[in-house]
């Protein structure tokens, strides 16, 4: 399930939920890669460039009764869309900055990887892996690379 709230009012959301802090680690953008539809006839069984230019992907550390989770938010035209489903923090690596969030939709057929690469300490540009993968009515898979802003 999905929640869209504006992104002024993103953060207030998390806030007012006993006593939440809501850190923006990255807002990525950019995304490029590769789809493959697995109904696709047989002569079109290829992947295919894929990519949205439009969305950017939040992630959201979110820190209540001092317990640390994650969610991911998508930002179009400035409305964003915080995916409510279950997310988890699969791996960590803070010596070098990555981080592997799984979204498990799978109540709603699909399910998102993402793997973070941040440099917060340097300023740089980070960066995102993101697959998503769907069972439906058109089971297909997305792999797609972005660049990220860090706060």
């Amino acid at each position: 399930m999905k929640k869209i709230i504006t992104a002024a009012l993103l953060l207030m959301a998390f806030a007012t939920q006993a006593s939440a802090a809501v850190d923006v680690l990255g807002v990525c953008a950019g995304f490029k890669g590769y789809g493959h539809d697995v109904n696709a006839g047989s002569h079109k069984r290829q992947f295919y460039e894929d990519g949205f230019s439009q969305k950017s992907i939040l992630l959201l550390q979110v820190i209540r009764d001092g317990k640390t989770s994650y969610k991911t938010a998508e930002m179009v035209n400035g409305e964003t869309v915080v995916d409510e489903n279950a997310t988890y923090l699969l791996s960590q690596n803070p010596a070098n900055g990555t981080l592997i969030i799984f979204v498990d939709g799978s109540a709603q057929s699909y399910t998102e990887t993402y793997l973070f690469k941040f440099h917060q300490s340097t300023g740089e540009k980070g960066s995102v892996v993101y697959t998503q993968t769907r069972n439906g009515g058109s089971p297909s898979v997305r792999i797609m690379h972005g660049e990220c802003q860090t706060s």
